[in-house]
């Protein structure tokens, strides 16, 4: 039986190719690469129980090498199990020279010319249709697990908040699939901004009504009651929005807010919380069960120091929680300067996490009811959304591994 990472072995006697694959997969971190700089012709018998050792085999290979195809195909007479052997080759190489592969029992033959998420999806979709196992974490079955709580604050006003809780959200869907995406987690998105709220207008769609439901709720809400307040949304996310009328901060309950709470995190993977912008009691039931908080700041003297307020508010009663600084709107820079170090210092933290400034992408975004990753995620500020998810991922992983 095959453990429940999923391991990748790239066979290519080129250092480049191997190092694109690698900023492919392991994105979810739940896949695990290695590299064998050789080729299949070379290994002889080595490479029969390296390969088959491996969940997915990706290799770049001419149909002309003759010598390499045989090598292949001898390699393949010994599949005795569900491992995916995944050939790129040129993109000029002709349909009748790329059927010499698939002869020899390769897979999948792509171009080298496929783009990264197209190669990923290619990938995810052929693993899904054999059904053993899928790269990255797959969702529960079975037991129940609780999923991930990310809580998303301020420095100030006009942050983006919002826009970084949105994308993270849709983000962490991880989508796959070539032709029909399927999201791989179950991710819900709870806009607790009860008076400024718009996150579902950053996805089109219009409030259902749902929370002032919880508000005027006698009683505090179960499973059923969540379930019918939940909007969805097409991407497969799960969305609370805000109250279309203000609602008094005061509306909600702190009984409420951990009984919503924890029906969700039952039922998705991770619950991403948009917080309000003022301080309030009930504040304190969405730390008691987050995995993180994510506090949205810029470099600016002001910022960096109300930042390092909140951070000390928030951990007053809450010693153990896992606070993160995102820098939006700026980008990283190659050297730190001064200023950074000692905005380090005052964070008491390293900044990780920055989101370069593309107010036309994010505005067109917002416009059109599009998250920036699904409308533009060929620019920067898409690529560095998503890349920020995987690292929320990666903190959330580690953070599970050091608490086993």
């Amino acid at each position: 039986m095959k453990p429940t990472e999923n391991s990748v072995l790239v066979v290519t006697q080129d250092p480049a190719f191997a190092k694109i694959i690698g900023e492919i997969l392991p994105e979810d971190g739940g896949t695990r690469v290695t590299t064998e700089a050789s080729s299949f012709s070379a290994m002889n018998g080595k490479g029969v129980d390296l390969a088959f050792r491996n969940d997915v085999v990706i290799f770049d290979t001419d149909p002309d090498n003759t010598e390499e195809v045989a090598a292949i195909a001898a390699l393949l007479k010994k599949r005795g199990d569900d491992t995916l052997f995944v050939a790129l080759t040129d993109a000029e190489v002709s349909i009748a020279k790329a059927q010499k592969l698939r002869e020899a029992g390769v897979d999948e033959v792509l171009p080298l010319s496929i783009s990264q998420a197209e190669l990923r999806n290619v990938i995810d979709n052929a693993l899904k249709s054999r059904g053993p196992v899928i790269l990255g974490p797959q969702h529960r079955s079975g037991e129940h697990k609780e999923g991930k709580i990310i809580a998303v604050s301020q420095a100030r006003g006009g942050a983006g908040a919002t826009t970084v809780a949105v994308n993270l959200a849709h983000s962490l869907l991880a989508h796959s699939g070539i032709f029909k995406k399927t999201p791989k987690h179950r991710v819900a998105l709870v806009d607790l901004d009860l008076q400024f709220g718009n996150a579902n207008v950053f996805l089109d769609l219009e409030d259902g009504g749902g929370m002032l439901r919880l508000i005027e709720a006698q009683q505090v809400p179960d499973a059923d009651f969540m379930k019918g307040v939940m909007l969805e949304h097409a991407s497969g996310l799960a969305v609370l929005s805000a109250p279309g009328t203000i609602a008094p901060l005061h509306a909600l309950q702190a009984e409420k807010i951990n009984a919503m709470l924890s029906i969700l995190r039952l039922e998705y993977d991770y619950v991403v919380v948009d917080m309000p912008r003022a301080m309030v009691d009930w504040v304190g039931s969405i730390l008691d069960m987050a995995s993180l908080l994510l506090i949205v700041s810029d470099t600016s003297v002001p910022s960096i120091r109300q930042a390092r307020r909140l951070i000390d508010f928030y951990k007053e009663d809450h010693v153990g929680l896992a606070v993160e600084v995102v820098i939006n709107r700026e980008n990283r820079p190659i050297i730190k300067s001064s200023h950074l170090k000692e905005a380090e210092s005052v964070l008491g933290s390293k900044l990780r996490h920055w989101l370069p400034d593309n107010l036309k992408v994010a505005r067109n975004a917002v416009d059109l009811g599009r998250p920036v990753v699904e409308y533009s995620a060929s620019t920067g500020l898409g690529k560095a959304l998503r890349k920020f998810a995987i690292d929320v991922r990666s903190s959330l992983s580690a953070q599970k591994t050091k608490n086993a």
